[in-house]
């Protein structure tokens, strides 16, 4: 099947009476804008841990946003606000993992041995069981 010819308009009400097909119609025809999407990020974040398939994944999410909140009366072709939104989700996606107030979390070792704690006495608090 050929999405470009595939009516956006028509897909998106069907979608919204919960077809499943149009639904996959609709996630062919912007695999291309999400996956260009994603790739102009990938580098940034790569350094985190995040694979492409994340950011495409990221890209699904805000397709399907832009299907729940695009209205006709917006006056914008529902392409340019799917483009947005997906741009827009991933720029703020990407934003998170740079931010430098995850620097600790994302830094973490969490590898120690649970095994090894101490067994806490019922009624004790939890910091004088750290203190003493």
């Amino acid at each position: 099947m050929d999405y470009k010819q595939v009516n956006d308009y028509e897909v998106i009400s069907m979608i919204r009476e919960n077809d499943d097909d149009a639904r996959d119609i609709m996630y062919q025809k912007y695999l291309p804008v999400i996956r260009k999407g994603a790739s102009k990020y990938f580098f940034d974040v790569k350094k985190h841990g995040v694979e492409f398939d994340d950011l495409v994944q990221e890209g699904w999410i805000a397709l399907d946003s832009a299907i729940k909140s695009y209205r006709e009366s917006y006056d914008v072709l529902f392409y340019t606000f799917a483009k947005y939104c997906i741009d827009n989700h991933l720029y703020n996606y990407c934003k998170r993992l740079n931010n430098k107030k995850n620097y600790v979390l994302d830094n973490a070792d969490f590898d120690c041995d649970l095994t090894e704690t101490k067994d806490f006495k019922v009624g004790s608090s939890f910091l004088e069981e750290m203190i003493s």
